[in-house]
């Protein structure tokens, strides 16, 4: 049993109401109390009126209790009650990212870590650069068989694409498959093309590209997972273990979610191999966080895959400690063929290899998605679909819609990401209950980035990225997530700020010069600025409303799971561009402390 006395407790239901209390009582895994100071007291004198006090203090840093009748020793004694001062810091309720790649966090732990690399700032091309930390790597792990990494931008290489001669000038002898930051691209050396089967024969796939040179030989880009799964399947050994899948969750648990206040994710695209290993962590009741996963709808496989799907349905799911019930569908590719209802600039066109009033193509065809969806939807799946330009985003709306008003089911199919939206599908996604997932670390940006995307798109286009208010004001929920490792790190508090203040925080690349830039209209600065309860309430109750966990997680009402979080601070109390400072203190899930700061 925990109680947190004298904090300032927050909590925001689904219809935004907003609980404030001083203090918080768990028992058995649950909410027993939430209320005032002296309330607590009456409950825990109730509890044991015999106890003995002892002061300690704890790795947290806050004044602890124990109080307990026979014994000091809090671990035998399941009779204790654990009494934090929190001293006006807040607790919130149990953090969601509702999107995040946690099983590809190997990607940034366990390979050749290429994300502080930019073609940007210091001396030397951004090839040099690469090619002196991926032979420092290789150096350093001779033993390695396939050398992985992870961290390249697709934007550093518009002048000259990445070629397999470069990483050959490194490593000819063993397979190099490097993983771009976002993951909609690897870049290969000749090895790896090799043992991938990629020749000049090799068809390209429906949805991913196998870039070539005048001759037709495969130069070692390959883009979007239909084609990187030729790599991934070709490859033996590419895609990590059941066993070392299991020890990148705990290291993923240990260091990102408890220090975050993390207790629930969607995990955005898993391997066979991940999600096999997310059950057994969750059988042998291992696992920190409620995980949603999903099924990939592969647009190069039948349409019978889905069949296979609904056959499975349930089937691997492990209480509400791991389901599976969504389908992951990717409406677009990356960079550079995000879908936009207008073309790209021509100067942009002529740096991304691309023909004059290109602007994207959709994965799905509109009468695919018209069979497809109704029939997941009526099967009782969710759908979660990436989509980034405006084209995209349209073209998922109406799928979403058609399905929606074909089923009359509510299976609260979600858009993520959400670059651009075009200003009458904001009101169409809250008319047929969508849910936008956003990613607010994304809403606020450096010079060189605006730059970049003024080029691209043009000024009045950027200025309208990422938007999150007018999601609000159309009745659409809105839940918040990372994309980690797509965007390092999956800090809940930076997505604040910038959510709050649509201005890059102080700890951010390129800061200085671009600390008084606001992503908004000149003319409107505050267009898609959110008040403090809005962004807790989409970290927290509308991502558990996400992962259909609402009634069990997600806000601080009694007889709801104990999942919550102690700060080190009074939030509320934080001015705005202090907010990416703030530290978790305490993470508890199901009653029981999973991180304690040390």
């Amino acid at each position: 049993m925990i109680a947190i006395v004298n904090a300032d407790v927050y909590s925001v239901k689904l219809d935004g109401t907003v609980t404030r209390a001083e203090a918080v009582v768990t028992d058995g895994g649950k909410i027993a109390l939430i209320g005032s100071n002296q309330e607590a007291k009456a409950f825990i004198e109730s509890f044991n009126k015999r106890a003995k006090f002892r002061i300690a203090e704890s790795n947290a840093g806050v004044k602890s209790f124990i109080a307990g009748s026979n014994t000091s020793d809090e671990s035998h004694n399941t009779d204790a009650i654990r009494i934090i001062d929190a001293e006006g810091r807040t607790v919130l309720p149990g953090l969601c990212d509702a999107h995040v790649h946690a099983s590809w966090s190997g990607s940034a732990l366990f390979s050749c870590n290429l994300f502080e690399l930019s073609g940007n700032g210091e001396k030397g091309s951004i090839v040099q650069k690469i090619q002196k930390v991926l032979k420092e790597y290789i150096d350093e792990h001779p033993d390695k068989a396939i050398i992985k990494g992870c961290g390249w931008d697709m934007f550093d290489f518009m002048k000259a694409l990445p070629d397999k001669s470069m990483l050959d000038a490194v490593c000819s002898d063993k397979p190099v498959i490097l993983e771009s930051y976002d993951q909609h691209h690897v870049w290969l050396n000749s090895k790896a093309l090799e043992m991938a089967g990629i020749t000049k024969d090799t068809p390209q796939p429906r949805d991913g590209t196998i870039n070539r040179d005048k001759a037709g030989e495969p130069t070692g880009l390959i883009s979007e997972f239909s084609a990187i799964n030729l790599v991934r399947e070709g490859i033996p050994g590419y895609d990590y273990t059941v066993a070392e899948y299991k020890d990148i969750l705990r290291a993923y648990q240990e260091k990102f979610a408890g220090p975050y206040g993390i207790t629930m994710i969607f995990d955005a695209l898993s391997s066979a191999n991940a999600k096999a290993a997310y059950i057994e962590l969750a059988k042998a009741g291992e696992l920190t966080m409620r995980v949603r996963d999903n099924y990939y709808a592969d647009p190069s496989k039948p349409e019978s895959q889905f069949d296979d799907m609904i056959a499975s349905k349930g089937q691997n799911d492990v209480g509400d400690d791991y389901v599976q019930n969504c389908v992951k569908f990717f409406m677009e590719s990356g960079v550079p063929d995000t879908y936009f209802c207008e073309p790209y600039k021509s100067l942009a066109l002529k740096y991304m290899h691309r023909p004059k009033g290109y602007r994207g193509f959709p994965f799905w065809e509109a009468e695919e998605l018209q069979r497809i969806l109704p029939k997941l939807m009526n099967a009782g799946f969710q759908i979660h679909t990436h989509a980034m330009g405006d084209g995209s985003v349209k073209h998922t709306v109406d799928a979403y819609e058609f399905a929606f008003q074909t089923t009359g089911l509510d299976t609260r199919n979600v858009i993520a990401h959400l670059m651009l939206v075009k200003p009458e599908d904001f009101a169409r996604m809250g008319k047929s209950k969508m849910l936008a997932c956003v990613q607010p670390t994304w809403m606020a940006m450096k010079k060189s980035d605006f730059k970049t995307l003024n080029m691209a798109l043009g000024k009045k286009r950027t200025e309208q990225m990422y938007p999150y208010k007018r999601f609000l004001d159309h009745g659409v929920v809105v839940s918040a997530g990372t994309d980690f490792p797509v965007t390092p790190p999956p800090c809940p508090f930076i997505e604040m700020e910038h959510g709050l203040t649509r201005k890059l925080c102080a700890i951010a690349e390129g800061y200085e010069e671009s600390k008084n830039l606001v992503l908004a209209p000149k003319k409107n600065p505050t267009q898609d600025i959110v008040r403090m309860q809005d962004i807790i309430q989409s970290r927290t109750i509308n991502g558990a409303y996400q992962g259909f966990a609402e009634d069990i997680t997600g806000s601080i009402e009694v007889g709801k799971s104990a999942e919550l979080v102690l700060l080190d601070r009074n939030l509320p109390d934080t001015p705005l561009n202090k907010i990416h400072e703030t530290k978790v203190l305490m993470t508890i899930f199901k009653g029981k402390v999973v991180y304690e700061r040390p």
